[in-house]
């Protein structure tokens, strides 16, 4: 297993035990989805980089997807979208701190 996928893993783990133990059960249910989206970027950004590669809209050429998005972006995008909240919680205790 990649260095990558461990990573996100222990992070996406470390959220799910600091909602459980913060937050309530539906807290928990909105959180699962969100995070199985970020680790599916993280770790199938190569294979999604191709998803929907030669389809156009409708059957027709106009909305064609020619070329396959990089697999480092859709990656990185998932590295943002896990970090997010880790960049937030601080800002928030900011903020309610007054």
């Amino acid at each position: 297993m990649k260095l990558s996928k461990i990573i996100s893993l222990v992070i996406a783990v470390a959220y799910l035990v600091i909602v459980h133990f913060i937050g309530d059960q539906e807290s928990l249910f909105e959180v699962v989805p969100y995070l199985i989206f970020v680790i599916t970027l993280i770790w199938y950004g190569d294979d999604l980089a191709y998803y929907g590669v030669g389809s156009g809209i409708g059957g027709h050429d106009a909305g064609r997807i020619d070329e396959p998005s990089p697999p480092s972006l859709i990656k990185f995008m998932g590295w943002v979208l896990l970090l997010i909240p880790i960049l937030l919680i601080p800002l928030a205790i900011l903020i309610t701190a007054k």
